[in-house]
């Protein structure tokens, strides 16, 4: 009765100011299925904090409605841009079935689309000891709704990361990875085939690339 429960959601305004959306997990989980107190979120709220489906990343699919990461659920959710309604869950307790069990993801980070419109995402735990980047599709076109792995790329053990972490599709092709606590960020073909690499001094959350700063 005196835990303090921590949600995410997201606002929507204009240029001008002017709201156009709210949206807040409360009003479609239930905060009762919460973890006990404790985690992320206890330097700031204090000790009877508890750090509940913690959304760690958030983007708009191709159709213009948005895809949240809820890294504690183990799972991806659509939500209508325009009726804050979810369409579909994907992962744990899913509405949306993954077309094979190893491709379950735990932990995930850094949802974002490929320039073809497919899905890639940093499995931080899926596959216990290792980290990997997965890239696949979601067809809402058929009934139920399909989805099928693309491409991965598994790293190696020594670059396993827990927590944070990213990847981005790149213009040519190549994969532009960061392993957080791997404390790395490197390029990849898609046949696996390491480009470049830089080891980091910090721990890095995320890595994107920027053509030009002017």
């Amino acid at each position: 009765a005196d835990a303090l429960i921590v949600g995410q959601g997201f606002i929507e305004f204009t240029e001008e100011g002017e709201l156009l959306q709210q949206w807040s997990c409360f009003d479609h989980y239930d905060p009762l299925m919460s973890p006990e107190p404790g985690g992320f979120w206890t330097p700031i709220f204090g000790q009877e904090s508890a750090n509940w489906l913690h959304v760690n990343a958030m983007t708009q699919d191709s159709d213009g409605h948005y895809i949240m990461s809820f890294r504690f659920a183990n799972h991806l959710i659509k939500i209508h841009k325009d009726n804050g309604l979810i369409l579909w869950t994907l992962g744990d307790d899913g509405t949306v079935d993954l077309d094979s069990p190893y491709n379950r993801f735990v932990g995930q980070h850094s949802i974002n689309l490929t320039p073809d419109g497919n899905f890639l995402l940093f499995d931080n735990q899926g596959l216990d000891s290792l980290s990997r980047v997965m890239e696949f599709w979601v067809d809402e076109e058929y009934d139920p709704i399909m989805t099928m792995g693309l491409w991965e790329y598994i790293l190696p053990q020594e670059l396993f990361s827990a927590i944070v972490s990213s990847a981005e599709r790149l213009d040519n092709g190549n994969t532009l990875i960061c392993s957080g606590t791997g404390q790395s960020i490197f390029e990849v073909t898609p046949d696996k085939e390491v480009v470049w690499f830089a080891h980091q001094n910090s721990r890095p959350y995320r890595a994107y690339y920027v053509s030009d700063f002017y």
